[in-house]
């Protein structure tokens, strides 16, 4: 379970940061702040080290000291 569940939430991580880089070109095409697109891809870059950290093997609650 453990290497298909980080598989799971890193692909969930993956998608949910390519939605939030495409909305964000999106509204800098529509007349948006173009810092949005900064913010989008810094989002993007701490969400994917923190989903690369928190799923690594061994990091779980369930393992003893």
């Amino acid at each position: 379970m453990g290497e298909r569940s980080r598989a799971q939430r890193l692909r969930r991580w993956a998608i949910r940061s390519v939605i939030v880089v495409a909305v964000a070109y999106g509204i800098v095409y529509l007349n948006g702040p173009t810092w949005l697109v900064w913010v989008a891809w810094a989002y993007v870059a701490l969400t994917l080290a923190t989903a690369f950290l928190l799923t690594r093997p061994g990091t779980g609650g369930d393992k003893g000291a």
